[in-house]
């Protein structure tokens, strides 16, 4: 079995390398690649997070995402990303530093689906409580509302419809709202 890393992202001024785009929305994402190796970095202050998506070979065109590897601040953290994530060659995915919670702290989201309608990520959340990072699960890309501190989300539901979904923090419980 062989073990990778295929992005490496750092908050702060952003350089790429082969196979890493650059930040591109709002200097919050970085779209990584199949065969990417560690490209972007960005800072913010300073303060630093570096994240590495580690991965699995299970095929010679099919790799599985398995963990992030972050560091900042001197601290290091292993983050389990969700089960049977799978990315093909030719395939990208997004590592995102957004503040989902309104605390003032960048979060983590990294893709979890690849070639579909929906695009979803695996998110989580800085607690500065315990100064570490938390999952806070599995949802689609949202778009962020800071001035109702809300998330949303649009999903496809077939060829000819879409669901608007509102999310909203609930202590530290992401709440999808009907």
């Amino acid at each position: 079995m062989r073990i990778f890393i295929i992005a490496s992202i750092c908050l702060a001024a952003c350089t790429s390398a082969a196979g890493v785009e650059p930040f591109k929305n709002m200097d919050t994402e970085c779209i990584f690649k199949f065969d990417a190796k560690p490209a972007c970095t960005y800072k913010m202050d300073k303060y630093a997070i570096t994240v590495s998506v580690v991965t699995k070979s299970i095929a010679e065109n099919e790799i599985e995402l398995t963990q992030a590897s972050i560091s900042y601040d001197g601290k290091k953290q292993i983050l389990d990303i969700s089960p049977d994530v799978s990315m093909m060659d030719g395939a990208t995915g997004i590592v995102q530093f957004d503040d989902i919670n309104f605390d003032g702290m960048p979060d983590l989201a990294i893709s979890t689906s690849f070639g579909v309608a929906n695009q979803y990520f695996d998110y989580w959340v800085h607690d500065r409580e315990g100064d570490e990072y938390k999952f806070v699960g599995n949802f689609p890309k949202f778009t962020i509302n800071k001035i109702n501190k809300m998330l949303e989300a649009t999903v496809k539901l077939n060829a000819t419809s879409y669901e608007k979904q509102i999310y909203r923090w609930q202590g530290i419980k992401l709440i999808r709202k009907k």
